[in-house]
C-alpha cells in the first residue's frame, strides 16, 4: 500500500488516459493523421508515466543498480520522443500537411540527439549516474536534454508566429499553452 501511495498521481494519470483513450474510441471513430498523432503521444505518456514510477521504485534498492539505471535511460530517451510527437502534433494542427511531417522526419531529430547522449552516458556519465549505493544522481549536462526540447518547441512557436494570420485566436494561445507548459516543468524538474 505505501507503494501506490507514492506513486498515487501516477497511478491516478494513467488510469485517467486509459479512460480518455477508450472514450474517445467508443464514442466516434477517429482516424487521420491528428488522431493518429493524438493516441501516440496519449500512449507515450502512459509509458513514460509507468516508467518514471519504475525509475523511483528501483531507486535506493540495494543490487537494482542494472533496473535503475535502465528504467532512468528509458525515462530520459522517451521524454524526447514525446516532444518529437506533440512538435509533429501541433506541426500538423497548424500547417494540416501529412507530406510536410513526412519531409520534416516527423521531427525525430531530438529523440535521435538524445539517444547519442544516453549512449555516451553510458560509458561516461555526463546525463546521469547511478552509485554502487543504487542512487540516482543527476550529472553536470542534463540541462541538455530540456534544452533539446526547446529548441523543438521555440520552433513550433516560430511556426505559429508565421501563420499567425491563418490560425484562430483561441487555436494560437493553446498551442502556445502546449509548448510553454512542458518547457517551464522540464526547467524546474532539471534544477530541483
Amino acid at each position: 500500500m505505501a507503494f501506490f501511495l507514492k506513486f498515487d498521481v501516477s497511478f491516478f494519470s494513467i488510469i485517467l488516459l486509459v479512460v480518455l483513450y477508450i472514450t474517445m474510441k467508443l464514442r466516434s471513430e477517429l482516424t487521420g493523421t491528428s488522431s493518429q498523432l493524438f493516441f501516440r503521444l496519449l500512449w507515450i505518456t502512459v509509458f513514460l508515466l509507468a516508467l518514471e514510477v519504475l525509475s523511483w521504485a528501483f531507486d535506493g534498492i540495494p543490487g537494482q543498480n542494472k533496473l535503475n539505471y535502465f528504467f532512468n535511460m528509458a525515462f530520459a530517451w522517451g521524454t524526447s520522443l514525446i516532444t518529437c510527437v506533440l512538435a509533429s502534433y501541433l506541426d500538423y494542427h497548424i500547417m494540416g500537411s501529412y507530406d510536410r511531417l513526412k519531409k520534416r522526419c516527423f521531427y525525430i531529430q531530438p529523440f535521435i540527439i538524445t539517444g547519442i547522449l544516453i549512449g555516451i552516458n553510458l560509458f561516461c556519465p555526463i546525463i546521469f549516474s547511478v552509485s554502487q549505493d543504487n542512487i540516482y544522481r543527476r550529472e553536470s549536462l542534463m540541462i541538455l536534454l530540456p534544452m533539446i526540447n526547446v529548441i523543438t518547441f521555440t520552433y513550433i512557436c516560430y511556426l505559429v508566429y508565421k501563420q499567425r494570420t491563418k490560425i484562430q485566436k483561441e487555436i494560437i494561445y493553446v498551442i502556445l499553452l502546449y509548448v510553454l507548459m512542458p518547457c517551464v516543468v522540464a526547467f524546474v524538474q532539471v534544477n530541483i
